[in-house]
């Protein structure tokens, strides 16, 4: 259980950091500005370089644009949706890992509660043992669930936390897509 402990908070670490970048990386309201004023060639070079989603949809987005290969929605949309599929696996790194963790730890405490308890009902059936070594087992074997549930409600706050985090990105990603296109169709 340890083991998994350390496992599950490196992975929470980890993505914490990644999606603080994410948001950091991506000033949404500068960009917000430079779609509205068509601003297609500060757009392109506000975003140039940066690594965050946002910056970079909307980066290639302006790339597409500045090459005047159509105005046509559909097109735009295609090359947004193929530049979010291509992160897609980058962006939700990690969450089965998680998920995993914050359903199946509590099992494998629960496991160790009952092997415990069956332990302690054996040593109950031999005469010379005093309920105080019963009891002894049987509270042992209840860290067993309690170590399981401290990896697990961890596992699942964070889960819970990285995916609202994430479809908030993708909602703004999407937002800002749908403002590039109508700016580009007027």
């Amino acid at each position: 259980m340890l083991g998994l402990s350390v496992w599950s908070v490196s992975i929470i670490l980890e993505r914490k950091k990644f999606y603080r970048d994410q948001k950091s990386g991506s000033d949404a309201k500068k960009i917000r500005e430079l779609i509205a004023g068509q601003k297609w060639s500060e757009l392109l070079s506000f975003t140039s370089g940066k690594t965050d989603l946002i910056s970079t949809s909307m980066h290639q987005l302006a790339s597409a644009k500045s090459k005047n290969i159509g105005q046509k929605a559909e097109y735009f949309d295609r090359i947004f949706r193929s530049h979010v599929s291509a992160n897609k696996t980058k962006m939700e790194k990690s969450f089965a890992n998680l998920a995993t963790l914050g359903a199946n730890a509590p099992f494998i405490g629960l496991f160790g509660t009952v092997l415990g308890i069956i332990q302690a009902f054996a040593a109950l059936g031999f005469e010379s043992t005093g309920t105080g070594a019963v009891m002894s087992g049987i509270s042992r074997s209840l860290v067993a669930t309690a170590a399981g549930l401290f990896v697990a409600i961890p596992a699942v706050v964070a889960f819970n936390y990285f995916s609202k985090t994430l479809k908030e990105l993708y909602a703004e990603n999407d937002s800002l897509k749908d403002l590039f296109i109508s700016n580009i169709l007027d």
